[in-house]
This record gives C-alpha cells, sequence and structure tokens, in this order.
C-alpha cells in the first residue's frame, strides 16, 4: 500500500514534466505531425499514436499513454499503469487545457543516465492547472503545473511525440486572446 503512494508521488514529484509515448517508425505510422496540421488533425495523429506502444519498464512498473478526450483544447491524458506489486492494473488521468501550457515548457530529457527518455511540458506561469486523479484513489484529486508518467525507449520517437504536443500547443495558444 505504501509503495502505490510512493509511485504516486514520484509522478507528481518531478516539476514541469508529462511524458507520452510514440509510435515506432518501423510499424508504418505517420513519421510526425506537419507542420500546418490542423489542431484536430494533431490530436488524431497523438490519438492514434500513442496507445501503440507499451513504455519501457522500470522499477516494476510498464506504462501507457492514452488521448482519452479532446474536446477542441481540453484533453485528457490517461496512463495505464500495469505493475508486479499490485494484482490489477490501475490508471492516471491528466485534465487540462493544451491553451494552459507554456510552448517553451515543451521538449524532451533523458529521463536517468542510463534510462529512456521522457517528453515534458508545463503550464503557463508554472500555474498548478492540470488535474490529477489515480484510479487506486479517486477522491484524492491533485493539482499540477506538469509530471513525468512514461518513458520512450528511443529519442526519435520522443522528439515526434514532443513537437506533435508543442504544435498543438501553439495552435492553442493561438487560438487564445492573451
Amino acid at each position: 500500500m505504501k509503495s502505490r503512494f510512493k509511485f504516486s508521488r514520484m509522478l507528481m514529484a518531478a516539476p514541469l514534466l508529462v511524458g507520452i509515448l510514440a509510435l515506432p517508425a518501423a510499424s508504418g505510422a505517420q513519421a510526425s505531425v506537419a507542420s500546418n496540421a490542423s489542431l484536430e488533425e494533431t490530436l488524431s495523429w497523438l490519438k492514434s499514436t500513442l496507445p501503440n506502444v507499451t513504455g519501457a519498464s522500470f522499477g516494476g512498473y510498464t506504462l501507457t499513454i492514452f488521448l482519452e478526450s479532446a474536446n477542441g483544447c481540453d484533453i485528457t491524458l490517461k496512463t495505464g499503469v500495469v505493475s508486479e506489486y499490485y494484482s490489477h492494473p490501475f490508471s492516471e488521468h491528466r485534465t487540462f487545457s493544451l491553451s494552459d501550457i507554456e510552448p517553451s515548457a515543451v521538449g524532451v530529457r533523458k529521463s536517468t543516465k542510463t534510462g529512456p527518455y521522457s517528453v515534458f511540458y508545463g503550464t503557463r506561469g508554472r500555474k498548478r492547472m492540470i488535474r490529477y486523479v489515480n484510479s487506486l484513489d479517486p477522491s484524492n484529486e491533485m493539482w499540477s503545473q506538469g509530471d513525468s508518467v512514461a518513458y520512450f525507449p528511443n529519442i526519435a520517437d520522443a522528439k515526434r511525440v514532443a513537437k506533435a504536443l508543442k504544435h498543438a500547443v501553439q495552435l492553442c495558444a493561438n487560438a487564445q486572446p492573451l
């Protein structure tokens, strides 16, 4: 029980980070989103790409990301978690508006010295605008400014997803009055 909350806290600990998975180029998926793609096309690409690959396993956990819902710039990312420590999978949901994300805070980083890569993003002004709910304790709603949750085995996949996410963020930022 204690390790479950430790894992959730570990996921929430890295400020300005949320990871998402990408489909490997070998699978025949579109290599990346075109720079002139609409928001609908970009979100469609992310929705079809994200669930097709399970993230790298680390510390007894394996993560898969889904774009669960999108209503214009408002999205919900679902992280499916399978763990050797639990008898059943659980999930985590992050709901936010892409217009609340700072375009310059979208990028890729290496998760550990020997580990996989993460795609991250953060909110404008580091405000807590990302709603986080874990299915193990749905009554414990938290708000964050970003979060790291999933990992890419190679940098090429991470860069393609970061590019698509940043493009969607920029489209939503441009649609919002400043």
